[in-house]
């Protein structure tokens, strides 16, 4: 079975010949491994066999001129192409430019502000074949070339398939989108005091969605599902109540996720945080499956398998602080977990986020109890 096959089995819920896995290491995280044997000549998804491999990165930015404001030994201030102004810490440790880091940046202004500035901007969100850049799985950590010819990402499209791994299209669906270009807080506050203008944001970054997924579909772009970023919750639930997201989101996630339904795509859905007030009203929405699963949030396959397991297929919740100690943890989080989340099929193994620096010896012995326990 090719991995391919696998991925996609397992997102809608089947048995495939084993569970499928696929990781995304931090940059820090490469770094050791190299020092402790990784070879560098080989990319990482094919030394370790992951089943997702290649991915078509969306911009849907704001499409604003980009600008360097500040650049010191230490940090760099700019403005980004959503006009947000931003600083980051530099990698001295590492060695890593700004573009590499996994910091999150601190972000000190944004151009959105009012619902003038956002009638003034709205207008620059149009689907255009420049806003798609042809990757391989975390290789988009290195900076993006959406400016690429067409002949060459065909290119690039033509080699994926021929990998037979499963390919994802990845977006941002609506809250998670929006928030970035108005600053979290704010955007809550607007959900609550001017939905209209909440429904009119949703409603222009759905249809480029829509329009961006019809235009590459038109162009024969072939993909096997799609990945949404969407952080709606944090750890003690999510950052609005239930009552708010069917009233203001779930329309446009139903919309959305149709699309896909529609044309037999599989949804996975991504959001971090506790997702036990999040994760009916998705399955209600109409996504297939859902990731990381944080651990350290209160997530617990195990339980979550018991709950919806029939409904939805369920991606990662192995907890990096448990991949971290040796082994006797490692196989306690591993087995423990994997035995009852694959059970009836629709489990994919990852970590329950990113994968931080953690020694090689530690990653390869996990995946060797996903070899062992992982068949069906």
């Amino acid at each position: 079975m090719t991995g391919r096959e696998r991925m996609t089995i397992a997102l809608r819920n089947g048995i495939p010949d084993r569970v499928p896995k696929y990781e995304l290491p931090w940059k820090e995280t490469l770094l050791r491994w190299y020092e402790e044997g990784l070879p560098r000549d080989v990319h990482p998804n094919d030394y370790f066999d992951f089943d997702l491999d290649e991915c078509f990165m969306v911009d849907q930015s704001l499409k604003l001129p980009e600008k360097t404001l500040e650049d010191t030994d230490d940090w760099l201030i700019r403005i980004n192409q959503n006009g947000v102004v931003e600083k980051w810490l530099k990698e001295k440790e590492t060695g890593l430019p700004w573009f590499q880091s996994t910091k999150t940046p601190h972000c000190l202004e944004y151009t959105l502000k009012t619902a003038k500035d956002w009638a003034a901007h709205k207008e620059r969100i149009k689907a255009a074949p420049d806003r798609v850049a042809v990757v391989r799985w975390g290789d988009y950590l290195d900076g993006l070339d959406f400016d690429e010819p067409w002949p060459a990402k065909r290119e690039k499209i033509r080699t994926a398939r021929a990998r037979n791994k499963f390919n994802l299209l990845l977006l941002w669906e609506p809250y998670d989108l929006n928030w970035r270009w108005w600053g979290q807080e704010e955007f809550l506050i607007k959900m609550k005091t001017e939905p209209d203008l909440i429904r009119d944001i949703f409603e222009v970054t759905t249809r480029f969605v829509l329009e961006l997924t019809e235009l590459l579909l038109g162009e024969k772009v072939e993909f096997d599902g799609v990945f949404f970023g969407g952080d709606i919750a944090y750890k003690n639930g999510m950052f609005f109540s239930p009552p708010m997201y069917r009233e203001l989101l779930m329309p446009y996630h139903q919309r959305i996720f149709s699309f896909f339904r529609q044309r037999d795509i599989p949804i996975l859905y991504d959001t971090d945080g506790n997702v036990d007030q999040a994760l009916p009203l998705l399955i209600e929405a109409g996504i297939d499956a859902l990731r990381p699963l944080e651990a350290k949030c209160g997530n617990d396959v195990r339980v979550l398998k018991g709950k919806y397991g029939d409904r939805v297929a369920l991606v990662g919740n192995m907890n990096v602080v448990e991949l971290q100690k040796g082994k006797e943890a490692i196989y306690r989080e591993v087995v423990s977990k994997l035995q009852v989340a694959k059970r009836g099929g629709g489990y994919v193994f990852c970590s329950d986020h990113t994968l931080p620096p953690m020694s090689l010896e530690n990653y390869r012995y996990a995946l060797e109890l996903v070899a062992e326990y992982g068949k069906y």
